[in-house]
């Protein structure tokens, strides 16, 4: 028991430095064309060129030649070179302030191998046990999505700091939710069963292991398309967009009715028993709080990408705005895909599974009978079978 738990600590301290790994190893930020076009809208002609993996700025506009603000990642030392007509800037991560307002590096958020590597790592996890795809694998990956995105300069205005802390939030709660119960509750209540494979075995898992990862990146494309619109938004969050500001609290409260639903079930079952049916806390109004929650929290995560998608469009005009269509159509494609495959999940097998799996066991109960009538099941898939 003892060596079972230094193994989960060992995990849970490998996924803690994961962000930082995933940048160390696989970020290199690649400058796209849009930055051009739109700073030429805002200050002046400026060219933008790759050193190695340094991004180098080259403007000979005297208004860039103000920076006022400079935020360097540790261990990512910057050489700033100023004359009065010309400004040269070599970064290896941070933010540029220039002016009043900042030119985030979210411009340069997480390369698409990074990305990848943020959702593929923890999935890995399934060669290990198959269930740790989809419950480590799962948190773990929207972990790191975020964390990857505040720690590479990817969430550089408040909303979009706020949408990756939401991921972050999320991920990180359900892994440790997910640790404390396999480590203090019976097998039965857990159901992380330990089953000895050989490396064939565990390799025959390797298909459900890329599938999930690849809904786990296409569950954290909103991300980018909130970091790539941070450069017109607003210094302040609570000067932003309303509904984007409304779909930030839905994502926090979707993914704390989550944590509230998970928590009180397992604290329930623990005291008394894994057959109980738990009907007090949040199960008073929703038969299932965590899925409920967590439909309402990707929704609302997708829903932050589309009203700074929208806000930000608005703004652009000629070229930028045609730029800004071709970056933006296949993150949204992705985001959109990402959130019709995972709330499918949720309202098909887990909700719509969960239903009839109770209806079996507790069905004859009035217990039962009566929290059906007094409860929602939320969104639900049934088949026509």
């Amino acid at each position: 028991m003892m060596m079972s738990r230094q193994r989960h600590i060992l995990l849970m301290l490998a996924a803690l430095v994961l962000p930082y790994s995933v940048r160390a190893f696989f970020h290199r930020p690649a400058i796209p064309t849009f930055v051009r076009h739109e700073l030429n809208g805002i200050a002046a002609p400026m060219t933008v060129a790759m050193n190695g993996i340094h991004p180098s700025f080259s403007s000979t506009a005297p208004a860039l030649a103000s920076v006022v603000t400079g935020k360097w990642i540790p261990f990512r030392p910057a050489r700033i070179s100023l004359t009065s007509s010309s400004l040269m800037l070599s970064l290896r991560g941070g933010n540029i302030g220039v002016g009043a307002a900042a030119l985030p590096m979210a411009l340069l958020s997480p390369s698409l191998p990074a990305s990848i590597a943020a959702a593929l790592l923890p999935t890995c996890l399934g060669l290990w046990r198959t269930g740790y795809a989809v419950s480590y694998g799962y948190g773990g990956a929207m972990a790191t999505a975020g964390a990857l995105a505040i720690c590479s300069g990817g969430a550089g205005g408040p909303v979009a700091t706020s949408h990756a802390a939401a991921l972050v939030f999320y991920g990180l709660r359900l892994c440790l939710f997910l640790l404390r119960r396999e480590t203090t509750t019976p097998v039965e209540i857990h159901q992380m069963t330990r089953r000895d494979a050989s490396m064939g075995d565990r390799l025959k898992r390797a298909p459900v292991v890329v599938g999930c990862s690849v809904l786990y990146f296409l569950m954290a494309a909103p991300l980018r398309i909130t970091a790539r619109t941070s450069l017109s938004s607003s210094a302040s969050l609570l000067a932003s967009s309303p509904a984007s500001l409304v779909s930030l609290a839905a994502a926090f409260s979707g993914f704390g009715l989550a944590a509230w639903g998970d928590g009180h079930k397992s604290a329930v079952k623990a005291v008394r028993g894994p057959d109980t049916l738990v009907t007090t806390g949040p199960f008073r109004v929703f038969r299932h709080p965590n899925y409920t929650g967590e439909i309402i929290g990707w929704t609302a995560s997708l829903s932050v990408a589309m009203f700074e998608a929208v806000r930000h469009y608005r703004q652009l005009s000629g070229a930028s705005a045609a730029v800004f269509v071709r970056f933006a159509a296949p993150w949204i494609v992705a985001s959109v895909l990402g959130w019709a495959g995972m709330c499918g999940v949720l309202a098909g097998e887990a909700t719509a599974g969960l239903e009839k799996k109770q209806k079996k066991k507790y069905g004859d109960t009035p217990e039962y009978k009566a929290w059906i009538g007094s409860s929602w099941s939320g969104p639900m898939i049934t088949s026509s079978s």
